[in-house]
């Protein structure tokens, strides 16, 4: 996507590390950026990039977010690993409503294109796959482990269903497509990022379950050349906002202990009989 005219950019959940790093690329290339997200991102925003408070699931919000923008980068989603996974109302509020909402706005407003940032958990449920691409069949909505993948499927759906869709302004036509990254395994971000999944099927199914995608298409058809990249910088990153294992105060350990112990003591004596009820039971035949 040429920026020579300065376009203008939305993201959608843009205050996250993947939201915010897009932003950073895409003003490099000498385009304007508007965040859109429900908090701002913790860092200062450089000159070019501002931030607009907003949640995808008012529609009046997302039509101002969208208004003069020329492309949207719809990230913003919930539920995909850890306590989020059991609230399955703001799964689908978010993941099929607010992307219902930035598709409309869309159409409403004129913007022309849309990147929709999806999930591979789309065509995955369970099954070996190897050097998948883009033609694997979408998983049945009835088969997939968890709500949040089935929302991302509905979502996905939608968004390529709305591709060609005319615009109201009589500019054109609404270009959708949609993005299935790699999400990162908890075992190598767990000691980084200190939240708590949760043991279901579908952390289960990423981890102990062989599926990886090919790129061949990408370089073929669209030049692609990927870059190597560790995970030195989102370590840095992640700790600098103060996320990670942080040591535990000797007083804090100290009361931990306690508590563990009269806890333990609390148990034991429970299942010491009464002796008052013993004596009761004893006069009474």
């Amino acid at each position: 996507m040429g920026t020579s005219r300065a376009d203008t950019y939305l993201i959608t959940g843009g205050s996250g590390y993947f939201g915010y790093r897009l932003a950073c690329s895409l003003l490099q290339r000498g385009a304007k950026i508007l965040l859109f997200d429900m908090s701002p991102p913790s860092q200062e925003l450089p000159e070019g990039i501002t931030f607009l408070k907003g949640d995808v699931r008012d529609y009046v919000q997302v039509v101002e977010a969208v208004t003069g923008i020329d492309c949207v980068f719809h990230i913003a989603s919930y539920g995909m690993s850890g306590r989020e996974q059991l609230n399955r109302r703001l799964i689908e509020d978010v993941n099929v409503q607010g992307t219902e909402h930035i598709l409309r706005a869309c159409v409403e407003r004129g913007v022309p294109r849309l990147v929709y940032t999806s999930t591979f958990n789309v065509v995955f449920g369970g099954q070996v796959i190897e050097g998948g691409d883009e033609t694997l069949p979408y998983l049945p909505l009835h088969l997939h482990p968890d709500h949040y993948s089935r929302t991302k499927s509905i979502a996905e759906m939608a968004v390529m269903a709305a591709n060609g869709t005319a615009l109201e302004d009589g500019s054109g036509v609404l270009r959708t497509c949609a993005l299935r990254p790699a999400e990162m395994i908890h075992h190598l971000i767990g000691p980084i990022y200190n939240f708590q999944p949760l043991l279901t099927r579908t952390e289960v199914y990423k981890t102990g379950v062989t599926h990886y995608f090919s790129m061949a298409k990408a370089k073929a058809e669209l030049g692609y050349e990927p870059r190597e990249f560790n995970l030195d910088e989102v370590v840095q990153w992640f700790r600098s906002r103060g996320h990670g294992k942080k040591p535990i105060s000797p007083l804090k350990r100290l009361m931990v202990d306690i508590f563990l112990v009269a806890a333990f003591v609390a148990v034991v004596l429970s299942y010491l009989p009464v002796v008052g009820s013993l004596s009761v039971v004893s006069g009474s035949q």
